[in-house]
């Protein structure tokens, strides 16, 4: 039974890195729909959660691991996520120091304007 499932998974990327296609019965994927509070009464209180193949996801690692060496050529240095040694942490303190800054400058009475952008998660939206 082993030997049939590697047999299976061999010809599986075979078929996809030299056609370029997924099998339609192995792009399948199951969406769960996980509470975030004990009843929850919202949509937004629901967090999906993405079931799919254990095959999808080697496909997704190896192509991944392709992609790499190309990404610092698609990416902006100024961004900070999805850049290696970077954390999405670093725009927190970014702003922190900014707020800061222009603390300062209300102290000097120079003029100034700050917006604040109420940025919700895209798991928390459901369309």
């Amino acid at each position: 039974m082993l030997l049939l499932k590697i047999a299976i998974s061999s010809f599986f990327f075979f078929f996809f890195f030299h056609f370029g296609h997924l099998l339609a019965t192995i792009n399948h994927t199951i969406i769960s729909l996980i509470p975030k509070v004990k009843i929850p009464s919202d949509v937004t209180q629901y967090r999906p959660i993405s079931l799919y193949n254990t095959l999808y996801k080697i496909v997704s690692e190896v192509l991944v691991n392709k992609l790499k060496p190309f990404l610092s050529k698609c990416i902006y240095k100024s961004q900070s996520a999805f850049i290696s040694g970077k954390q999405i942490l670093d725009n927190v303190m970014i702003a922190h120091e900014y707020m800061h800054y222009l603390y300062g400058k209300r102290k000097r009475k120079q003029e100034f304007i700050t917006l604040k952008l109420d940025m919700s998660k895209a798991y928390d939206r459901v369309k």
